[in-house]
Order: C-alpha cells, then structure tokens, then sequence
C-alpha cells in the first residue's frame, strides 16, 4: 500500500499553524481586555481596523498596546486569507475552530479576541 510521505510533514505544518493562530488570538484577547476594547461587540472589531495607525506612536504604554493590537489583528486576517488560499477555506476555518476551542478551555469567553467562528460557520 502506498502512502504520500507529505502527509505527516503536512500534519505537522497544519498543527503549528493552529499553534501560531491560538497564541496570536490569545494576545489579541490580552490586549483588547488591557485596553477594554469590547471586540466581540458589534463595530468594535471594525473600529479597531479601520483606526488609522499613527505616524508616531504614543510613549505611552496603552499607545503601544493599541498600537499592537491593531497590528496583530491585520496580521491575524492575513494569515487566515493566507491559510484559505494554501489549504483551503474548510481547513482555516477548522484551524480557527481549534484555536477557539483551546483558547475557551483556558477561560476566555468566545470572541473575547474579536472572532467568534462557531457564529461564523452557522449558517445564516
């Protein structure tokens, strides 16, 4: 019987995605709460991207972290637009699924980092 030895390596790449995702979601849901942005209520998560970053930003450490916090969240959407095009969009989604999951399990409540996937996959 032939197997693809992609396979396991491909398992691999696909769990350290998921890795990656869980810790960048984690530090966006640190953030949003450090700062009490409310991303899981509607137009928060919008306002937040759409914010202009400053030329200079803010000494400040809230200026730092809003600073952050916008950067990660265009960060975390390109990814997911990168993993939808190399994996396919039921694969990122169930990668962002387990992130979710994961990040529940340790307390957070769902969408505390700006995304709540179970509501993004029921259909409408």
């Amino acid at each position: 019987m032939y197997t693809d030895p992609a396979q396991p390596a491909l398992a691999q790449y696909v769990l350290r995605l998921e890795g990656t995702l869980e810790s960048l979601d984690e530090r966006i849901a640190t953030l949003a709460l450090a700062l009490g942005a409310q991303l899981d209520q509607a137009g928060q998560l919008d306002q937040w991207l759409q914010h202009a970053p400053d030329a200079t930003p803010s000494p400040t450490r809230q200026g730092r972290q809003r600073c952050e916090l916008r950067g990660l969240l265009v960060l975390r959407y390109r990814m997911i637009s990168r993993y939808c095009n190399e994996l396919g969009a039921p694969v990122a989604l169930q990668l962002m699924r387990l992130a979710e999951d994961r990040m529940q399990a340790r307390g957070w409540p769902r969408g505390a980092d700006g995304l709540d996937v179970q509501a993004m996959s029921q259909p409408r």
